[in-house]
């Protein structure tokens, strides 16, 4: 690529790699060499050794890599999505990052995670935290498991009219509403609302948008509150 930076020397892959090539680098003139050792990188890259004993690969003025004495590692860039950051960390770690869509996205894990306004911390080569997130809804499972025992009878019944009619009951909301009231006695706490949501459901299902049953379990799952919003990592998307 023109213009990239040329590095042959050793890589850090680890805190022990990386304070030995702190110690290999040269004095960074007019910096003290126990904090500032410039790399052979080019005049713009450099490390900085801290007091709580932290070693950063700077590029410019951001620390686009940090070695923790705990094993920890810190990835980022610092804002600058550039592909002049993404040469510099490349070159000097066993790390894989690359430019997707103006982004910069890191591989750990067999997974590409993308690197946003904090570090991308890693330990033992697996991700850690500080990918950018994305709200997901996920379903609570212990929670689910026990309404489906709650409410098994009330889908069996609706199952076999389902299966009946090939299609829902040919009976208004509010006579569907009583025919289901008669299966609730077999369930051992109903919801208030059970006749409500209910006609909700009949209403909905009118739209043909989703199988009955499934429309049933997803009212369920709503009352109840086993649909929860989650903050995960968000991966690459091709």
């Amino acid at each position: 690529m023109y213009g990239r930076k040329k590095y042959n020397g050793p890589l850090a892959d680890n805190y022990d790699a990386a304070l030995l090539l702190f110690i290999q680098c040269k004095p960074k003139k007019g910096f003290p060499a126990n904090e500032i050792r410039q790399l052979a990188y080019g005049k713009n890259a450099h490390m900085e050794w801290h007091d709580d004993g932290r070693i950063d690969l700077v590029l410019y003025s951001t620390p686009c890599v940090t070695f923790y004495p705990n094993g920890e590692i810190d990835v980022w860039h610092g804002h600058w999505r550039t592909p002049t950051t993404v040469n510099f960390i490349n070159d000097l770690t066993t790390f894989y990052v690359y430019r997707y869509k103006g982004e910069i996205c890191i591989a750990l894990d067999d997974k590409e995670y993308c690197i946003g306004d904090t570090p991308v911390r890693i330990k033992n080569g697996r991700y850690v935290s500080g990918a950018s997130t994305i709200t997901k809804t996920v379903v609570d499972r212990a929670l689910a498991r026990e309404l489906r025992t709650r409410f098994a009878a009330a889908a069996l019944h609706l199952e076999a009219l389902v299966a009946l009619e090939g299609k829902l009951p040919q009976t208004s909301p509010d006579e569907f509403s009583v025919v289901m009231k008669r299966f609730t006695w077999r369930v051992p706490k109903t919801p208030a609302k059970l006749d409500q949501w209910v006609r909700d459901m009949c209403s909905l299902r009118m739209t043909r948008l989703n199988p009955p049953v499934k429309e049933f379990w997803y009212h369920i799952y709503h009352q109840f509150g086993a649909y929860k919003e989650v903050e995960v990592p968000l991966e690459r998307r091709a």
